[in-house]
């Protein structure tokens, strides 16, 4: 949420200024291996209108085992990078009521 809050990633308005269909949300919670919690927040975004065009933006696990074997066929080195909330970075072209 701190995340979110810094990179102004969310407007709260009312619900009657919504100029679209509003998307209903709920958390997810789940306990890791390590004894620890962790709460998402998940749309369901299966019932939007345009589901099928709907897709997320993520490296395909074929395309990293390219990227690995040309890095160790050509002797390259390889670092990782992590970027926090990275979701957060891209900019949408539409708005997205939820509530």
């Amino acid at each position: 949420m701190e995340n979110m809050r810094k990179r102004q990633a969310w407007d709260l308005i009312p619900r009657s200024s919504a100029k679209g269909r509003i998307m209903r949300g709920r958390w997810v919670l789940r306990e890791k291996p390590s004894g620890d919690l962790k709460a998402l927040w998940v749309m369901r975004g299966f019932n939007e209108i345009n589901a099928d065009e709907t897709y997320v933006s993520v490296l395909q696990a074929i395309t990293m085992r390219m990227l690995l074997a040309y890095a160790a066929a050509r002797d390259l080195r390889i670092r990782h990078v992590d970027i926090v909330a990275a979701f957060l970075h891209s900019d949408m072209d539409t708005d997205i009521y939820v509530e």
